[in-house]
């Protein structure tokens, strides 16, 4: 009788344990992805190489998940505060519109720019359930040709971290408000 009770009460314990499931892991907002990207502003920022414009297309990472999420960051070479994220460039298949990178603010070419790689030594950014991280790239880091990826850490990068899920996120041109992209 007694063994019967106790796969009872763990059964009832699983069912509910099943049901909550779902309610803990619901995004904080439900009509938002779990991790985004959003349009800041197109502001001057300090280059981190030579090559760069200084006109900056600011982002705004958010986590609306409720787990924890981690990024690598790097600290420019400038005397900047700010912390900036690795971010991949990558060239679409078929172009979006006109194959200007963000008409007259944009350097005057249409070589694809190289995002900042990821090496050996960085450092990383926990964004907790709800908070967010602003951050700049160059304005060419994203065109009508080429758009750019974040790649993030389900959880922090400690020693319990090893194997958590990865993923990324992609900030796109035409997620830039119309009145900025035809300037």
């Amino acid at each position: 009788m007694i063994a019967q009770a106790k796969i009872i009460v763990a059964l009832m314990a699983a069912i509910l344990m099943a049901q909550a499931s779902p309610q803990m892991c619901c995004p904080v907002d439900e009509k938002k992805p779990y991790l985004y990207l959003s349009f800041e502003k197109i502001a001057t920022r300090t280059p981190i190489r030579k090559e760069e414009n200084s006109q900056g297309l600011w982002l705004r990472l958010h986590n609306n998940s409720c787990m924890p999420v981690s990024v690598k960051t790097f600290q420019p070479s400038t005397n900047d505060q700010e912390v900036d994220l690795y971010d991949e460039v990558i060239k679409l298949r078929v172009p979006i519109g006109n194959s200007k990178a963000l008409g007259s603010k944009a350097p005057k070419t249409d070589a694809m720019p190289k995002g900042y790689s990821s090496s050996d030594v960085f450092s990383s950014r926990v964004i907790k359930p709800g908070e967010n991280l602003l951050f700049s790239v160059p304005l060419n880091h994203v065109s009508s040709q080429w758009y750019l990826r974040v790649y993030f850490l389900l959880g922090s990068r400690d020693k319990k971290a090893i194997n958590q899920p990865t993923g990324f996120v992609e900030f796109y041109w035409t997620d830039i408000p119309t009145q900025f992209r035809d300037r």
